[in-house]
């Protein structure tokens, strides 16, 4: 297993862990699927499918069940008035916000081994929220600020992001790039 297969494995465990602690064995049985999606060898609907069967088996935890459930019955801002219903995503398909929070994971753990690799080109990270009005305070307020990627903040920081279908990233900067959002961002206040 390389590193990018290390890392997104770990993303998925710790999904499986915050969520499923209870059905964990039956989760780990959906990452050879996941990781050949991944990879490309593997469609989509058969690994939809997958999740599906197992979310119909084994529930989360109760809070953590509801959460998902909320997260799927919250207005949607970016969606047509053509859905059904308008504004929302359909409540009865939380299976769906699982395999896409497995995969979100997985990407953000590349993201961040790549930047790792480039560190000394771009050393600057900083975190980017998706204004989606699911937004946590705190990823927006970290939002504002550039952290070098060695520093106490990212050692600390959980990526991706523990916070429940949160949807905030890193972006890595060069020291021209970060200058240029230091005074774009002195501009703005």
């Amino acid at each position: 297993m390389n590193t990018q297969d290390d890392l997104r494995h770990q993303a998925f465990l710790r999904i499986g862990g915050t969520d499923f602690p209870d059905h964990l064995d039956a989760y780990l049985k959906l990452w050879p699927s996941t990781e050949r999606h991944m990879a490309g060898d593997l469609s989509k609907r058969i690994v939809q499918r997958e999740y599906q069967d197992f979310f119909k088996q084994h529930r989360p935890p109760w809070p953590r069940y509801q959460a998902y459930i909320q997260y799927w019955d919250f207005a949607d801002p970016d969606s047509s008035d053509d859905d059904d219903p308008p504004g929302v995503v359909c409540a009865e398909q939380p299976w769906e916000l699982l395999l896409h929070r497995v995969l979100s994971a997985s990407y953000m753990a590349e993201r961040q081994a790549r930047y790792l690799i480039d560190a000394d080109y771009a050393p600057w990270w900083r975190l980017v929220v998706v204004a989606d009005g699911r937004v946590y305070p705190e990823c927006l307020a970290a939002s504002t600020a550039l952290h070098r990627y060695d520093s106490d903040f990212w050692r600390k920081r959980e990526l991706p992001c523990e916070r429940l279908f949160c949807n905030c990233r890193i972006q890595a900067l060069t020291e021209h790039d970060a200058s240029e959002f230091q005074s774009n961002k002195g501009r703005q206040a």
